[in-house]
C-alpha cells in the first residue's frame, strides 16, 4: 500500500532476479474498473519490451540501499545511545546528536538535529525499526542550499517474512522545507508491505507479469 497524490493505491509485487514488477489492484480501497486493469495490462506490458527500464530502477535501488548502508555506518560516530529497555528479544535504544561528530556532506548534516528511537533483534541481530524527528531547522551551506522544517518525521520498520530474508514493511517519511532557489519541498512518503509469499526460484518477468494479472482478477472476483 501506498499514499500517492492523496490516494491509497493498493499494489501487488513480485520479485525475481530479473527486477521487480507492481500492478494496481485497488484506489482508495475501491477495486479497478475493467478500463483500469486493462491499463495496468498495457503499462506492464511496455516495461516488459523495454526491460532497460526495469535494470535502470533495479540499479537505482540498489545505489539508495548502498547509500543506507553507508548511512548506517555512520551510526556510531554520529550519534549517542542510551539503553531504553527490552520486549522479547527486541532491545530499544535512545538516540541523540553527537556534538562532537563533523559531517562529510549534507546528508550526515541531518544528524545534528535528529534524535529517536532503534528497536534491535538481538536474536536475529538485526534492526527492526528506526524512527525520528527534526528537533531543530537544518540548514544546508547556511541556508543557501536550502533546508529542512523542524518537526519533520519518519519511521522505518523491516522484519524477517521468510528465511533469514529480512525486508522493509513499513515506511513513513514526513518532512517541509525549502530547496535550491526557494523551491519549496515536501516529502511525503508511506508504504505499508504485508502478505510477503516465496515466488519459485528462477521466476522470469513474464512469468510475474501473469503471476500478478492471475491474482489481480482472483482479487476481484473474491
Amino acid at each position: 500500500m501506498k499514499v500517492e497524490d492523496g490516494k491509497q493505491k493498493l499494489f501487488q509485487v513480485c520479485q525475481t532476479e530479473e527486477g521487480e514488477l507492481e500492478r494496481l489492484i485497488a484506489v482508495n480501497g475501491q477495486p479497478l474498473s475493467p478500463q483500469q486493469a486493462h491499463a495496468e495490462d498495457r503499462l506492464i506490458q511496455k516495461l516488459l519490451t523495454h526491460p532497460d527500464e526495469i535494470r535502470q530502477k533495479q540499479r537505482k535501488e540498489r545505489e539508495d540501499g548502498e547509500q543506507a548502508r553507508k548511512l548506517l555506518q555512520t551510526f556510531p560516530q554520529a550519534l549517542r545511545f542510551q539503553y531504553n529497555g527490552t520486549e522479547g528479544n527486541l532491545v530499544r535504544v535512545k538516540f541523540t546528536p553527537n556534538p562532537k561528530f563533523h559531517p562529510s556532506g549534507h546528508v550526515e548534516q541531518v544528524f545534528h538535529h535528529m534524535e529517536g528511537e532503534l528497536v534491535l533483534d538481538g536474536q536475529a541481530k538485526r534492526l527492526a525499526e528506526i524512527s525520528g524527528s527534526l528537533t531543530s531547522e537544518v540548514k544546508f551551506a547556511g541556508g543557501l542550499f536550502g533546508h529542512l522544517d523542524q518537526g519533520g518525521t519518519f519511521v522505518v520498520k523491516q522484519q524477517e517474512v521468510g528465511a533469514h530474508c529480512w525486508e522493509v514493511t513499513t515506511m513513513h517519511v514526513h518532512m517541509s522545507g525549502k530547496a535550491l532557489f526557494f523551491k519549496t519541498i515536501s516529502v511525503r512518503h508511506d508504504e505499508e508491505h504485508t502478505n510477503f509469499r516465496q515466488v519459485p526460484a528462477g521466476t522470469s518477468l513474464q512469468q510475474a507479469a501473469e503471476l500478478l494479472k492471475r491474482e489481480a482478477a482472483s482479487q476481484a472476483g473474491s
